[in-house]
């Protein structure tokens, strides 16, 4: 997961992405050439991308964002999953069975 912030308006960036790719605008607006063609993103909006692509991304005005691969959504769901897990064997089996993700048992 990458977060890029463009301070001003008019800065360039080009990034190689694989499929699956989510670009997600945080704060400003970004203009994205990609393999479909041109299009906006306002604050809030996200593009997922469907193939492996070139991807230019233009600052109209300061602004924030982000790419996120698919491995890595994949990473993210699987460690909330992994601590929503942890949270009710504590609240189950007390300190008895206190597993830690780190693998570690105390």
């Amino acid at each position: 997961m990458k977060h890029i912030s463009m301070q001003c308006a008019g800065l360039v960036a080009a990034f190689e992405c694989r499929a699956g790719t989510e670009l997600s605008c945080q704060h400003g607006l970004l203009w994205v050439t990609e393999g479909g063609g041109d299009l906006l993103l306002r604050s809030g909006e996200r593009l997922r991308l469907t193939g492996a692509q070139r991807v230019v991304i233009q600052a109209l005005q300061p602004s924030r964002f982000r790419l996120t691969s698919p491995a890595s959504a994949w990473l993210a769901a699987t460690i909330t999953v992994l601590q929503a897990l942890y949270r009710r064997l504590r609240r189950v089996g007390g300190r008895k069975y206190d597993v830690r993700l780190t693998g570690q048992q105390t």
